[in-house]
């Protein structure tokens, strides 16, 4: 049986690989030699956790920063590549965030 909360947590899911996913394209393309561009999204699950409880709030913003690390992360090393980087992790979170409070 999907109950409200099970539906919630499955979409609050959805949407955070889908930010994460298109914030990181719109960082990675600022650097001026990104010339072609994979896209990688990661899921966020959710399901497992208490979203009312503060602990579970905790965990979710956890998995959401890492996640966004590892969609976010470069392997370069100029100025550029990694404000680009921290900007794409910022906004993620920021999207994680929002998407959790609507949920």
């Amino acid at each position: 049986m999907t109950t409200t909360a099970t539906l919630s947590r499955n979409v609050l899911g959805s949407f955070a690989a889908l930010v994460l996913g298109m914030t990181f394209v719109g960082a990675a393309t600022a650097p001026a030699h990104a010339a072609t561009m994979d896209v990688t999204t990661i899921s966020v699950s959710s399901s497992d956790l208490n979203m009312a409880s503060p602990a579970g709030q905790s965990a979710y913003a956890g998995r959401v920063k890492a996640a966004a690390k590892t969609v976010c992360a470069t392997d370069l090393n100029d100025v550029a590549s990694r404000t680009a980087e921290q900007n794409c992790i910022d906004a993620a979170v920021a999207a994680g965030k929002a998407a959790a409070t609507k949920a």
